[in-house]
């Protein structure tokens, strides 16, 4: 069972352990009540959920963690497809600054014509390579039991 699970199951029990002992010191149990129970039974299902099959027509099906494996997968794929591509847009990008200033120097565009070019280089957008390697992390993990 993960951290996480555990977690879950234990923050849960202590909700409805919580609501219980509410109730038999007040001997009432108000909406306040009947929401702390609910979140506890909610905390408790969901750390149990990639543990569930559900079964129909015979057929076994493990729902959330073969989802979860597949979109993992899917996101390693993404992340190296666009790290691959952020690294061709850093070589277009030296490549067209070097062709800038060589037309600089050989003064075939003047400084006025090459100033929208290098505006336009400037602007072009950047990946945050490190907030697609947390996410690829942070998938990873999910999986493991």
């Amino acid at each position: 069972m993960t951290p996480v699970a555990i977690v879950g199951m234990v923050m849960g029990g202590l909700l409805i352990v919580t609501a219980v002992g509410v109730f038999w010191q007040k001997k009432e149990f108000p909406g306040g009540g009947v929401a702390v129970t609910l979140v506890g039974f909610v905390l408790i299902g969901m750390s149990q959920w990639s543990s569930i099959k559900i079964s129909a027509a015979g057929a076994t099906v493990e729902v959330l963690e073969q989802r979860i494996s597949e979109t993992a997968a899917a996101a390693d794929e993404i992340a190296a497809q666009t790290e691959q591509m952020d690294a061709a847009v850093e070589t277009t990008r030296q490549q067209v600054t070097a062709l800038t200033r060589q037309l600089e120097a050989a003064h075939t565009l003047t400084a006025a014509q090459l100033m929208p070019i290098r505006s336009e280089l400037e602007a072009v957008p950047s990946f945050d390579m490190q907030r697609f390697q947390d996410a690829r992390n942070r998938l990873r993990q999910i999986p493991d039991r």
